[in-house]
């Protein structure tokens, strides 16, 4: 007979077959790519009203929450504090109210403004093509530097005419002819953008129905949660939802408002300069800044064409304002709105992005960089807490020189000698210090110092700690002793030894013994004091029964007992 599974082995086995099997299913994915995208396509289709919703809901939860405390505040001045609940319900009402009036009105409003403009935009743009090409070529012969190069100048001239006769073809020979697959492609564009104002109003009901009652949804969320997991295992999957909550919710609303602010900001200055296509530019810039990193390099450069064909100053005058705005915002606006939400550095921003863009397109560059701020942080949870169960330390600078560890397990550190400068400022350092052989320290000098230092000191720290601890005990033990020495304590109550405890004890019962019996006779004595005061002070002699607890008798007279006598 072979040896019984225990617990364990039956865990192991069943995790290398559930991860078999999850391998052998990505894989026949993976042949079937274009089905399942498509079938997913269809689920996401079905669900898309819901999927809004829940957007909507989580970009107006600030929103909500602000309107929600100013009006509970307000509805409890008027109503008391009695009726505080029915407060807090009419609060809640009104603030999805008018956090549903506000999107609306932000949407209607950008509609109203933005369409005309850009239907203004696009067809001025296509009717002033040829202006442009005659523009280009006569802003070329102005060129003092092109006179002296006429091969150049022709060479452009006719690119230029060959960019405006293709132009013209493409009109003639493939929009003309393919009329009809336009008309249906601009139909099913009008059904798509149908179906997403329907989706958008459905999904601003699901969004008010979630904000109304988010409380109560979220107390079922954790009712599921810790049905599932025990305590503890519940408690970290909510930790870790609400710092997924907080890391999307800063990002994308804090990128929302800068990107907002960017495109207010750029539209004033492009209808105070009279830039052509102003709205058009601002919009595009307010958009693409929405995007990390790429996003002003995005929205700028085709503006930035788009203005050098109709005015190559304001171009320039562009230019500037976007790198001057770009400025403002990286260094001011963006960490005083969005602070250090995500924690990434920039190349992991960059990695996102681009990994994110070529998978999900622009919803990808977007969300990229929360996703892989959750999954870093994530990773780095994970990692503290395997380096803290092997008793290591948990900052990076004390792995900057860090090469490994010995057969005692102690760390090996590489250290690296810096020669002393020959510059001016090593020179001027080393006049300072005549007298000490210090060489002037670089920034991986101090780290290294502070990697090979930073145990040693904490471990320094902690025993120094333990040792005053130690001697302050000691020395509040030596005064009292002191204290007891003076006072002759310990001769008064020194304790007998074990062989004369029963000689003491028997010599205390016997005196406990005397005094009880000394006690009784000195009441015994007294009582009989006063018996004979009471006899001295009675006339006629009779028996006294005085006692210390019952009261003397009283003496029968003798004529009652005659009439007695005579009576009977």
């Amino acid at each position: 007979m072979g040896k019984r599974w225990s617990k364990e082995d039956w865990k192991k086995c069943s995790v290398l077959a559930v991860s078999l099997c999850i391998v052998v299913t990505f894989y026949m994915l993976l042949g079937k790519l274009p089905g399942v995208l498509k079938f997913l396509g269809m689920i996401i289709g079905a669900f898309a009203p819901i999927i809004m919703g829940c957007v909507i809901a989580f970009l107006l939860t600030p929103v909500m929450n602000f309107l929600k405390g100013v009006f509970s505040k307000l509805f409890i001045k008027i109503l008391g504090e009695n009726k505080k609940m029915t407060a807090v319900k009419v609060a809640n009402t009104l603030a999805v109210a008018f956090s549903l009036i506000f999107l609306l009105s932000i949407v209607i409003g950008l509609l109203m403004v933005l369409i005309p403009e850009l239907q203004r935009s696009i067809t001025m743009l296509s009717n002033e093509i040829p202006n442009y090409v005659d523009n280009a070529k006569n802003w070329l012969k102005n060129l003092s530097f092109l006179k002296k190069y006429p091969k150049i100048y022709d060479t452009v001239s006719t690119n230029l005419d060959k960019i405006q006769d293709n132009l013209m073809k493409i009109i003639a020979d493939k929009l003309l002819p393919n009329i009809d697959t336009i008309v249906v492609k601009i139909s099913s564009g009008i059904i798509g953008g149908v179906k997403f104002v329907f989706n958008f109003f459905v999904g601003i009901i699901i969004a008010a129905y979630i904000l109304y009652s988010k409380e109560r949804l979220a107390a079922n969320g954790k009712k599921m949660i810790f049905s599932v997991f025990k305590k503890k295992a519940g408690t970290v999957v909510l930790d870790s939802l609400s710092f997924i909550n907080n890391v999307f919710g800063g990002f994308i609303d804090g990128k929302i408002l800068d990107s907002m602010i960017i495109g207010v900001i750029c539209a004033i200055f492009c209808l105070f300069v009279e830039m052509p296509y102003a709205i058009l530019v601002s919009v595009t810039v307010g958009i693409t800044n929405i995007i990390p990193f790429f996003g002003p390099f995005i929205g700028a450069i085709p503006c930035s064409i788009l203005i050098l064909v109709a005015d190559p100053l304001k171009c320039l005058i562009f230019v500037i304002f976007i790198i001057i705005l770009q400025q403002i915002d990286g260094n001011i606006l963006g960490p005083l709105i969005l602070g250090d939400s995500t924690g990434l550095s920039g190349l992991w921003v960059m990695v996102a992005i681009l990994v994110g863009g070529n998978l999900f397109g622009f919803m990808g560059m977007l969300l990229g960089v929360p996703v892989l701020a959750c999954i870093y942080a994530l990773v780095n949870v994970l990692v503290d807490g395997k380096l803290k169960k092997q008793g290591l330390s948990v900052a990076t600078d004390y792995y900057l020189t860090l090469h490994g560890f010995d057969e005692n397990g102690d760390p090996v550190r590489v250290k690296k000698q810096v020669g002393q400068g020959n510059d001016r400022r090593s020179r001027k350092q080393n006049k300072r210090h005549k007298n000490s052989k210090d060489i002037f320290e670089t920034r991986e000098n101090i780290r290294e110092k502070v990697g090979m230092n930073i145990e040693e000191e904490i471990n320094n720290e902690k025993v120094a700690a333990a040792e005053g601890k130690v001697q302050i005990k000691a020395d509040a033990a030596n005064q009292y002793n002191d204290y007891l020495k003076k006072n002759n304590y310990y001769n008064k109550h020194r304790r007998s030894g074990n062989n004369s405890r029963k000689s003491t004890i028997s010599a205390e019962k016997s005196e406990k013994t005397e005094s009880r019996k000394n006690a009784l006779d000195n009441v015994k004595a007294v009582d009989e004091q006063n018996i004979r005061k009471v006899q001295n002070v009675r006339p006629n002699n009779h028996k006294t029964n005085i006692t210390r607890n019952k009261p003397v008798n009283k003496p029968v007279r003798t004529e009652q007992k005659t009439e007695k006598k005579d009576s009977e």
